[in-house]
């Protein structure tokens, strides 16, 4: 629990809080620089790009909440394809084995979720397969055009703001 420390403090006070340590990530997964001398983890930029707007979508689109309590609950990074296949032992889990990975938060129905080990799992995780999406990859998806027109574009844009190629 070493890099949970702050986390830990802000759940002690009551405040939703998380710590997700990625197996073999490091500070340079975060600006995803496609260059072998960087160093970054080969899956670390889905990791971050999966929680960050998990936890966003949680908290600051109060329309579909309980979506975004199926992707901070989702079992899918414990038995990840890209990360079995690159390691030795086939191991999926894509936590980290020295550090703990925790969350600690109250879902969209007021109850309170806290597992303090992600990479053993925790009572309350959600399959894969009914997290609310396939196929996840950060790649895809910054590498595709956002959306200038239709419905969904012409939606947000009334509502003054811009809209990326997922719908809000």
């Amino acid at each position: 629990m070493a890099k949970s420390t702050e986390s830990l403090k802000y759940s002690k006070a009551g405040v939703d809080s998380g710590e997700i340590i990625i197996r073999g990530g490091s500070h340079v997964d975060f600006s995803f620089i496609p260059n072998q001398a960087f160093g970054a983890s080969y899956y670390g930029p889905d990791i971050i790009d999966w929680y960050t707007t998990a936890w966003f979508d949680r908290f600051l689109k109060p329309h579909d909440q309980a979506a975004a309590d199926r992707m901070l609950l989702s079992k899918r990074w414990l038995n990840f394809a890209a990360e079995a296949a690159i390691d030795p032992l086939h191991d999926g889990n894509a936590f980290s084995f020295y550090y703990s990975s925790r969350l600690d938060f109250h879902l969209a129905d007021g109850r309170r979720w806290d597992c303090e080990d992600l990479r053993d799992g925790c009572l309350g995780m959600v399959p894969t397969a009914d997290d609310g999406w396939g196929v996840y990859d950060y790649l895809k998806i910054d590498t595709t055009k956002d959306a200038s027109r239709g419905p969904a574009a012409a939606e947000a844009i009334a509502r003054g703001g811009s809209w990326l190629w997922w719908k809000y």
